[in-house]
């Protein structure tokens, strides 16, 4: 929202609301609503951490899981701790941010951080090996991903590597072998599931870290 109105209405108004690739801006019958919301005061628009301990923020959240209804509310398993993970990458300089927000009943613990020379990959398996190693308790553990790559790697593709000595099928070394065996060893620690979900229909706290990993990968 914050670059949204801040960065990119004025130029989507220049193009007649299209965006730079031709197409029609998505929810611009909102993005109007809210020009002519604004225009009407003087606004400051600063973006907070999620979950970062801003009592205003932290409201307005409940206020929003309250309103969202329970019929509408995701079933979630409260006996498990939720970790949401989300990346942005950079892939002409090889730059990129992770983020990972963990939950646990009404609890929430942020971690993010910067790296270069990666791709998006390795962000992914730095991510979820941070947050698995972050945990305090040997709960069930539900990791929520995007990346197709992290899910059947972990579920599908790993056992395989560890009987075959770290090698493919093809008999070559594993892509990013120290990731996942560091992985490994943390799975062996802990009761973990791997729940891929669609980028198109991501849940509000995968979109939240993904958010956070791009101000992460902004920094200098």
């Amino acid at each position: 929202v914050r670059d949204g109105i801040t960065q990119w209405v004025p130029r989507w108004q220049q193009r007649d609301w299209m965006t730079i690739d031709g197409e029609n801006v998505k929810n611009q019958d909102l993005w109007k609503k809210l020009i002519n919301e604004i225009d009407r005061h003087d606004v400051a628009w600063r973006w907070v951490k999620g979950h970062g301990e801003d009592k205003y923020n932290d409201m307005v959240d409940q206020l929003a899981v309250e309103a969202r209804g329970k019929q509408e509310a995701p079933v979630i398993d409260e006996s498990s701790i939720h970790i949401f993970l989300g990346v942005t990458c950079r892939h002409k300089t090889k730059t990129g941010g992770w983020a990972v927000i963990l939950a646990y009943r009404g609890h929430y613990k942020v971690l993010g951080g910067r790296m270069t020379e990666v791709t998006a990959n390795i962000l992914y398996l730095e991510a979820v090996i941070n947050g698995l190693n972050a945990l305090k308790k040997k709960l069930p553990i539900v990791i929520h991903t995007t990346s197709g790559y992290l899910a059947e790697g972990a579920v599908a593709w790993l056992p395989g590597w560890k009987k075959r000595n770290w090698k493919t099928r093809e008999e070559q070394d594993v892509v990013n072998k120290d990731y996942w065996q560091k992985l490994d060893t943390l799975h062996a620690a802990y009761d973990v599931r791997y729940q891929l979900v669609a980028k198109t229909d991501a849940p509000c706290h995968s979109q939240e870290a993904k958010e956070i990993a791009k101000e992460y990968e902004q920094e200098e």
